[in-house]
């Protein structure tokens, strides 16, 4: 097909920016592709449009005269005399790139079912400079939750094309919201049906200062916030409300952010940024369980009350305590600053599971009576909420920090970071979550129910797993707690039943983990991603469920061919060279350094870089060890066999 047949609408609205217009204009019609109709609507506001459109000629270029002032009555104003297949806009700070037109018309061409598609976007300043950052265009299909209220997903005006005919069936823009017309026309669209994204960029968005661009009337913008989150609310009411509300306060804090780019003196920004975050402010309930827990439990009580985040209850209950009743005593010294529930001793989870229960919060947030909040844990939590497109289907956790006695020096315990697909290997292959760190929307409890009271030690894990399976697991590389680490804790008095319950856990982790999970994390074969488990669990003294992994790992040799078992021995033998290799060289540096505190007093320096490079080899030997087989030898052996069993 020709695509040059196809015509596009391009509607310029211009307001009082008439002495950038040229630019614009000249983006517009040095484009590659051709077969344009290009409407300048002017509101009459500049005098000099006329002169600088005198200059210009195109046998499809009109000017549209509009008595209505705005950027919204001046876009619809072009719609209603586009004739093109496809509709674009330029506003007249921004710059189309040379091929931004084709591109947008051969996709939309490839992708029938697409509505519409929008393009990533490079800043520039108004001198045309450029400041760096892209606008990115990152969501496509169904986005209506991400796209539709902004960020995390920018829709610029002038990166959009649409098909003419789907104005038709949504309308055009709402002139009663001023800034956010454009902002809620891409929502209804969005509502309608699936939209593209083009990842490399079609055109320059110009951040201006001092409220050039016509559209920033910080005061209006306030109202135009409120008439468009009613808007929402009214259109969309039957949608999760969760991502809705995040949604808006997206859109919101974005607009807040462009008010003061813009130089405003007045702090416009601040009031509509407060006005938005009102929309996104779910109750947090801080549950703490206790059982004689007297000693610490003020402490951890004290840090739930101090977090930055005010919408919350803490919920302290009781589990059956039998220390003379100081664990109460302690709690009712807060009256009403906490919720206090008294129950029989039933172990943690059921302690956990009558504060869910107990809860009236949107989020369900852990404390350990023992353990400590930093004050920014739920504030931190919650801008992160923000950022997700779904986030009353996200959890949260983070690194955390485990101290003892002196309560200033700690040890930091930094996650790897895994993608929430990536989060149910993890916590299988390593046992270094905590609890505490996390946040649950409410919901997940009614959907897989609450912790296991027959686990004593793992109902955690248990039911984190459990969640995982329809809940994306988001980790957040930052430290948000402080974990006590002290004689009396339950899980050092029950080591044994600890080793026991988690073994057995392990042993059912691996019989649902899938084998699209097992490849994609370890990012080898299956015989491979199990063998690095089965590493993982014995040297942790799960014995058990490493041996079963590790069967699981034979089992997927022998599905083989034997290609890929002669690149698995090649592998493994090439990792055990590295590995001798480093060791050796770790020896050497260790005889070096102990040299050199021998006989050198003031050579700080050069035994500072010296520890450095032993420091990384041995980082690097810890990341060889942790990716080997557990008793490599055996499947080794096995492999041998079978490869000269295929060669015969």
């Amino acid at each position: 097909m020709d695509l040059e047949s196809k015509t596009v609408s391009v509607v310029i609205p211009v307001g009082a920016q008439a002495g950038q217009v040229g630019a614009a204009l000249t983006s517009v019609l040095t484009q590659g592709y051709r077969n344009l109709q290009v409407i300048v609507v002017d509101d009459g506001s500049d005098p000099t449009l006329a002169q600088t459109l005198s200059a210009i000629t195109h046998e499809r270029l009109l000017r549209v005269h509009q008595a209505q002032p705005g950027r919204a009555a001046a876009c619809n104003a072009g719609l209603a005399r586009a004739s093109g297949d496809y509709v674009a806009f330029l506003t007249p700070q921004d710059r189309y790139l040379p091929d931004k037109l084709a591109l947008q018309v051969d996709y939309l061409e490839a992708h029938r079912d697409l509505l519409m598609v929008y393009g990533a976007a490079l800043c520039i300043d108004e001198a045309g400079e450029s400041l760096g950052p892209q606008c990115g265009a990152t969501a496509a299909g169904e986005v209506q939750a991400g796209t539709g209220f902004g960020v995390p997903v920018t829709v610029a005006l002038s990166t959009v094309m649409v098909r003419r005919e789907v104005f038709a069936a949504v309308g055009a823009f709402d002139e009663q919201l001023g800034a956010f017309a454009a902002l809620d026309l891409w929502r209804r669209i969005a509502k309608q049906g699936p939209v593209g994204a083009l990842t490399e960029p079609t055109a320059q968005i110009c951040h201006q200062t001092g409220g050039a661009d016509g559209d920033l009337d910080p005061i209006a913008m306030l109202g135009d916030f409120t008439a468009y989150a009613a808007k929402v609310e009214r259109e969309d009411g039957d949608g999760e409300p969760l991502s809705r509300a995040a949604g808006l306060r997206r859109a919101g804090e974005h607009a807040a952010d462009t008010l003061d780019a813009s130089g405003h003196q007045v702090p416009f920004g601040d009031l509509l940024r407060n006005q938005a975050v009102r929309q996104f402010e779910p109750k947090v309930s801080i549950v703490i369980p206790v059982y004689n827990g007297a000693k610490y439990m003020g402490e951890a009580i004290d840090s739930a009350l101090a977090q930055s985040y005010q919408n919350i209850e803490v919920i302290v209950v009781n589990d059956g305590s039998t220390d003379d009743g100081a664990s109460e005593r302690v709690a009712l010294t807060y009256g009403e600053r906490i919720r206090y529930v008294a129950k029989p001793n039933g172990g943690v989870a059921t302690a956990l599971n009558r504060g869910v229960e107990e809860m009236t919060g949107d989020y369900f947030s852990w404390l350990s009576h023992d353990d400590l909040y930093l004050p920014d844990k739920l504030e931190t939590q919650i801008k992160a909420l923000v950022q997700m497109p779904d986030p009353g289907r996200c959890v949260l956790y983070s690194d955390y920090e485990v101290f003892t006695d002196d309560p200033e020096a700690g040890k930091p315990y930094i996650l790897q970071h895994m993608a929430p697909a990536d989060f149910r290997y993890f916590i299988t292959i390593a046992n270094a979550l905590h609890g505490c760190t996390l946040l649950v929307p409410r919901q997940a409890f009614a959907e897989h129910g609450g912790f296991n009271p027959a686990l004593r030690t793992t109902q955690d894990y248990d039911l984190w797993f459990r969640m995982a399976k329809t809940y994306a697991f988001v980790h957040q590389p930052v430290i948000l707690v402080r974990a006590r680490s002290h004689p009396e804790q339950g899980t050092l008095q029950m080591l044994e039943l600890a080793q026991t319950e988690c073994n057995t856990l392990l042993e059912g982790f691996l019989a649902q983990l899938s084998e699209a999970e097992v490849r994609q994390v370890a990012n080898v074969s299956l015989a491979e991603g199990y063998f690095r488990l089965a590493h993982s669990l014995g040297a942790r003294g799960f014995k058990e469920a490493g041996g079963r992994a590790a069967q699981l790992g034979v089992y997927h040799l022998t599905q083989m061919d034997a290609a890929a078992c002669q690149a698995f021995v090649d592998e493994r033998a090439a990792t055990e060279a590295l590995a001798g290799e480093l060791s050796i060289e770790l020896q050497h540096l260790g005889n070096e350094l102990q040299r050199l505190s021998a006989v050198i007093t003031d050579g700080v320096l050069q035994r500072e870089r010296l520890q450095s490079q032993i420091d990384s080899y041995r980082h690097e030997l810890d990341l060889i060890y942790a990716s080997r087989s557990w008793r490599v030898t055996v499947p080794l052996r096995y492999v041998n066999d079978r490869l000269a069993r295929i060669r015969r």
